[in-house]
């Protein structure tokens, strides 16, 4: 598995950059003076990217690398002990240096054992770059990288790989679940958790692209309709969204919308509601009214029982905002006095939004199209 080039953050070596590197693997001093300072101007002087872009040509190129370099891939002679029968290389990798788990096949020819570090739970970018220096002078380098990860998802596939291709050295590693970038720490880990799961598994692509119910047409589609339906999507989806509407104030009695695409994420607000203190019922407007039952338009909304003052409307994926405007103004048809603080869309696409412009009413979103497609 290599890296897709929506995280490629390095440039491609050219031919005369591997037969450079390669002879420097032989010759310390050509790497030193020549190979390395190479290196370097082609990566801008970032020493961490001059660091990922040698894990990507181990992770690309290693089993190629290790037959034209096989004494170069093996440790020390005389170094290794031996355990209950078996010789061990007894060190390994210094925490930090494979992160996550690019090349863990061509160093488990060298050491032992092997410490990739933290892995965090969900993609993260760290801190800004540039976020380490190189001390030349005392052969050192400091680092201030703020936790950057491609995320415990992409880590298990290259272990899983590690282990199909008979990797033998032992590899230990920590998991952190809740880097934290502000003060809401379970709001925040649990925001980049559905991110990362909608992002993953829930956006899909097409070159010729997708037409969505705005007419507008994407390479894109964000399928929430399949997406709220992950047990973990319509939980964290059910706590996001009723934590932004608890923090609104306690006047809020209703959450819903226009069917079909509100359905599934108002259900999901009011199913995580019942175990709160702060229960909400749920609402939705028919695409077409009936002529037959009670002949309702808004389900969920009566009229002389439920008497609702406030309520929130929810809209799976916005492009436009035109599903939340037709379902502003059905609840405004039905019941003049009702107030609608706001209305909230898991996904905007920010696609020139109606919603404030024709109702007044401001619209609040978890993710833009932007975030999801950002790794």
């Amino acid at each position: 598995m290599a890296h897709t080039e929506e995280v490629k953050k390095f440039p491609e070596l050219n031919l005369m950059d591997k037969a450079m590197l390669l002879r420097g693997l032989r010759n310390p001093d050509y790497f030193r003076n020549e190979a390395r300072p190479r290196l370097y101007k082609r990566c801008g002087n970032d020493p961490e990217m001059v660091h990922e872009l040698m894990l990507d040509l181990l992770h690309r190129d290693g089993k190629k690398i290790s037959m034209l370099l096989g004494p170069f891939f093996a440790p020390p002679k005389g170094l290794s002990v031996r355990i209950n029968g078996i010789d061990v290389v007894p060190f390994g990798t210094a925490a930090g240096m494979d992160k996550n788990g690019d090349a863990l096949l061509v160093f488990q020819q060298i050491f032992g054992m092997q410490e990739p570090g933290t892995v965090v739970l969900n993609p993260r970018e760290g801190n800004k770059r540039v976020r380490v220096a190189t001390l030349d002078a005392e052969l050192d380098l400091v680092n201030a990288q703020g936790f950057p990860s491609m995320g415990l998802d992409y880590f298990a596939r290259n272990i899983a790989e590690y282990r199909r291709a008979g990797g033998k050295a032992k590899v230990y590693v920590s998991i952190c679940g809740l880097p934290v970038s502000d003060g809401n720490v379970i709001e925040t880990a649990m925001k980049e958790r559905l991110g990362n799961l909608l992002r993953t598994y829930y956006v899909e692509y097409n070159e010729k692209g997708f037409k969505l119910a705005s007419g507008a047409v994407s390479k894109h589609y964000i399928n929430l309709k399949r997406g709220a339906q992950d047990p973990e999507a319509a939980m964290l989806i059910g706590s996001l969204g009723h934590e932004l509407i608890a923090t609104s104030g306690r006047e809020i009695s209703h959450v819903g919308g226009k069917a079909t695409g509100s359905i599934a994420i108002s259900q999901s607000i009011v199913n995580f509601s019942a175990f709160t203190d702060y229960p909400l019922k749920g609402f939705y407007v028919r695409n077409v009214h009936k002529d037959y039952g009670t002949g309702n338009t808004i389900e969920g909304l009566r009229r002389f029982h439920d008497h609702p003052k406030m309520v929130v409307v929810v809209d799976d994926v916005s492009s436009t905002g035109s599903s939340i405007v037709e379902a502003i103004n059905a609840v405004r048809d039905e019941h003049m006095n009702v107030k609608i603080p706001f209305a909230f869309s898991v996904v905007n696409r920010q696609l020139d939004s109606r919603v404030e412009k024709e109702t007044g009413v401001k619209h609040v979103s978890l993710f833009t199209q932007e975030d999801l497609l950002r790794v």
